[in-house]
């Protein structure tokens, strides 16, 4: 196992996320499931957002933001659990 670069997940977190494709990062940190999930929820809130001409973004925007930090948080702790095992945590 590499380690997972933060910037790139970074990126791929927010550069994507615009797009409702935040999931991107976990995909790219080996979280599959969860970058799925995550993926489905921010197009679903995308789409609702653009129907309801701007309200739902009261949703999109925590929603954002957490994926962000969530994808932040999980680079952090697969790349220090590889340097003190050797192995990924996942």
């Amino acid at each position: 196992p590499e380690w997972k670069s933060m910037g790139v997940t970074i990126v791929l977190t927010v550069v994507l996320g615009v797009l409702g494709f935040g999931g991107i990062g976990h995909i790219y940190l080996g979280k599959i499931f969860k970058g799925i999930v995550v993926l489905i929820v921010g197009i679903i809130l995308l789409i609702i957002a653009i129907f309801t001409m701007g309200i739902g973004l009261i949703a999109l925007i925590p929603f954002a933001i957490w994926v962000v930090y969530d994808s932040y948080k999980l680079c952090k702790y697969y790349n220090n659990h590889l340097e003190q095992t050797g192995k990924s945590p996942w």
